[in-house]
C-alpha cells in the first residue's frame, strides 16, 4: 500500500516535469509582468543578504528614486524565488525549480483533496487534468501571472483542509486550513478574494446539521487566525492603499475594467472584424476546459453516477465559477465592489480548473472502465475525442510562448533592480520627470557630501549658504522623517514627487530615515507569535494522534 501511494506521487512529479519541458528546453517564458516579479525577487534577495529580512521599500529601483511596491505586493512568491536562488546561485535554474515545484504541489494537493472522496485512481486522473489545464499552463507560459500561478499550489490544500474540517472538525485540519489560507493571503490577493467566495459556497454544501455551529465557529476562527498571522504584511499597506497609483481609476478602467473582460460574450462571435478585445484565446481555454467535463455531465444527466455531498458541492461551485467568467453574472460584478478589484473575470478559471479536474475525473474514470470492457464503441470514440482535444490544448499553450535564455535572464537580473518598476506601484504624486535630475541631493548650488545612502536611511552634509530647501532624489512617502543638525524638520513633496525639506543657512547635517508606525511593530510581534502558537499546536496534535494510533 505504501509503495502504491509513493508511486502515485512519483507519477505526479513526472507530470510536473513533463509540463515544464518546454521551459527546460526553451527558457523562461517572457510576458508583460515578468520584469516586475523578478524585480521584487531581486529586491528581497538583496535585503536578505544585507540582514533586512522583510524590506519596507526598495531603495535602488526607479533609477535610485525608490519604490514602495514591495510593501504592497504579497511577498511569498518573491521569497520562494529568492531562497531557491540563495541555494543554486542562478536565477534561471531557481525559476525552473520553483515552477516545477508549483506544478508538483498543486497536483499533489488536488490528489489529496480528491482521494479523500473519490479514491486514488480518480484522484490521480484529477491531478493530471489539473496539471494540464490550459489556464494553469497559460498562467506561466503566456501571461506569466507568477504570483497567481504560485497560488495554484496552495489553493487545492485550502479546499482539502476545508473539506476535512466540514467532514470531521478535527483540530489538526483546522490548523491546516489556517496555515494554507494564510499562505494564500501572502501569495496573491485577487486569488484570496476569489477563493474566499468559492470556499464559502463550497462549505455551505458540505456543512452537516449535527455540530454545524461548532464547524462554523472553527472555520471563522481559522480565518481570523490566518488574518492575524498575515498582519505583518497587510497592516503596512491597508492604511496606505490610496497613496499608490494602482488604487486610482486608471487601473480599473479600459484594459483593466472587469466589464470589458467577460468571456463568451456574444459580440465576440458576431463581430468577427473587431478583434480589439483579443479574448478569443481565453474563450478557447474555457471551452476546452468545459469539454473535458462532458463525460461526467453526461453520466450525471443519465443518472448513472451516485451523487454525494462532495459531488453536489463540487458541481455547484463549478457552475458558479463558470458563470462568473461570463456576462451572465454582470449584475453581481456591478454590485460587489471587491469583485471589481479583481479586474479580470477570467481569474475564475483557476477555480474552474481546480473543481473541473475533480468533476472530470469521475466521468473519465467511468468512461475508461466502459472502454476497457469493450461494451460501447460510442463511449470509446467520445472519450478519445475529448482527451485528444484536451491534450492538444496542453501542447498548444506552451508552443505559443516566447522564451528567454539563461544568459539573457541572468544578464537582465544584473541591472533589473535599478530599472523602472511598474508605474502602478508608484506613489500617486510621483512623476517620471524626476529622473532627469542626476544628483542625489540638490541644495541651491550648495556643496553636498553623502555619508550614507541606503533604502531606509539617507545621511548627508550640506555646506553653508543661502537658507532654503533641499531636494532629495527619492520619491516622497509619508513614512520619511528628517532631522537637520539634530532637530526634526518637516518632509514635504517636492518637484515631480520627490522629497523636499528645509535647510538653514549654516552647514546642515541631514538625517533622513524611513520609519514604520508603531502598529507595524505590534503586528509583526502578533504574526510571529501566531505562527509559533499554530506550529506548537500542530506538533502537539500530531504527537497526540500518533500516541492514540499506537494504542
Amino acid at each position: 500500500m505504501l509503495g502504491k501511494k509513493f508511486s502515485n506521487y512519483v507519477l505526479i512529479a513526472a507530470f510536473s516535469v513533463i509540463v515544464m519541458m518546454p521551459a527546460y528546453l526553451g527558457g523562461i517564458p517572457i510576458a508583460n509582468d515578468q520584469s516586475q516579479h523578478y524585480q521584487f525577487a531581486g529586491t528581497v534577495y538583496d535585503a536578505i543578504v544585507s540582514g533586512n529580512i522583510y524590506p519596507s521599500l526598495s531603495g535602488e529601483t526607479n533609477h535610485g528614486f525608490g519604490d514602495v511596491g514591495i510593501r504592497f505586493y504579497p511577498p511569498l512568491t518573491s521569497y520562494c524565488l529568492s531562497l531557491i536562488y540563495l541555494v543554486v546561485r542562478d536565477w534561471y535554474f531557481a525559476s525552473l525549480i520553483a515552477f516545477t515545484l508549483v506544478f508538483f504541489f498543486g497536483a499533489a494537493g488536488v490528489y489529496l483533496w480528491a482521494k479523500d472522496e473519490l479514491g486514488p485512481t480518480q484522484a490521480l486522473i484529477a491531478a493530471l487534468i489539473y496539471t494540464l489545464a490550459p489556464y494553469h499552463l497559460n498562467q506561466i507560459y503566456n501571461n506569466f501571472l507568477l504570483a497567481e500561478f504560485f497560488a495554484t499550489a496552495i489553493i487545492p490544500f485550502c479546499f482539502l483542509f476545508l473539506t476535512r474540517v466540514c467532514r470531521d472538525g478535527r483540530w489538526i485540519n483546522v490548523a491546516g486550513l489556517t496555515a494554507t489560507y494564510a499562505l494564500l493571503i501572502l501569495t496573491h490577493l485577487p486569488m484570496t478574494i476569489l477563493c474566499s467566495l468559492a470556499m464559502g459556497m463550497y462549505a455551505l454544501f458540505l456543512l452537516k446539521k449535527p455540530g454545524i455551529l461548532s464547524t462554523i465557529s472553527k472555520l471563522v476562527g481559522s480565518v481570523v487566525a490566518a488574518l492575524l498571522m498575515t498582519s505583518f504584511y497587510w497592516s503596512r499597506w491597508v492604511p496606505e492603499l490610496e497613496l499608490i497609483k494602482h488604487s486610482t481609476s486608471k487601473y480599473f478602467s479600459s484594459t483593466w475594467d472587469y466589464s470589458s473582460n467577460f468571456l463568451l460574450r456574444p459580440s465576440y462571435f458576431t463581430d468577427i472584424a473587431n478583434d480589439s478585445s483579443n479574448l478569443w484565446f481565453a474563450d478557447a481555454i474555457l471551452i476546452v476546459t468545459l469539454l473535458i467535463m462532458v463525460p461526467t455531465a453526461i453520466y450525471l444527466i443519465r443518472k448513472r453516477l451516485e451523487t454525494s455531498r462532495f459531488l453536489v458541492a463540487v458541481t455547484a461551485v463549478l457552475i458558479l465559477s463558470i458563470l462568473m467568467t461570463t456576462p451572465v453574472t454582470s449584475v453581481i460584478w456591478d454590485n460587489v465592489g471587491v469583485l471589481q478589484k479583481m479586474q479580470f473575470p477570467s481569474r475564475w478559471l483557476v477555480v474552474v480548473s481546480l473543481f473541473g479536474s475533480a468533476f472530470a475525473a469521475i466521468g473519465i474514470a467511468k468512461a475508461a472502465a466502459t472502454v476497457n470492457e469493450g461494451k460501447n464503441a460510442l463511449v470509446t470514440v467520445g472519450l478519445g475525442i475529448v482527451l485528444t482535444v484536451f491534450f492538444f490544448a496542453a501542447v498548444f499553450v506552451p508552443k505559443g510562448a516566447a522564451y528567454r535564455s539563461r544568459a539573457a535572464l541572468n544578464t537582465e537580473m544584473a541591472g533589473l533592480i535599478n530599472s523602472e518598476a511598474c508605474e502602478c506601484w508608484w506613489p500617486i504624486w510621483a512623476d517620471r520627470a524626476a529622473f532627469s535630475q542626476p544628483d542625489r541631493v540638490t541644495a541651491m548650488n550648495r556643496n553636498t557630501r553623502i555619508a550614507l545612502w541606503s533604502a531606509t536611511e539617507k545621511r548627508f552634509k550640506i555646506d553653508a549658504g543661502d537658507a532654503g530647501r533641499a531636494g532629495v532624489n527619492t520619491f516622497y512617502y509619508p513614512r520619511w522623517e528628517a532631522t537637520v543638525n539634530g532637530s526634526a524638520v518637516p518632509v514635504n513633496i517636492g518637484p515631480s514627487g520627490t522629497i523636499s525639506l528645509p535647510i538653514p543657512a549654516e552647514t546642515a547635517d541631514v538625517d533622513l530615515i524611513f520609519r514604520e508606525p508603531p502598529y507595524v511593530m505590534a503586528t509583526n510581534i502578533a504574526s510571529i507569535s501566531a505562527w509559533g502558537i499554530l506550529l506548537a499546536f500542530a506538533v502537539i496534535l500530531l504527537v497526540k494522534s500518533r500516541k492514540t494510533a499506537k494504542l
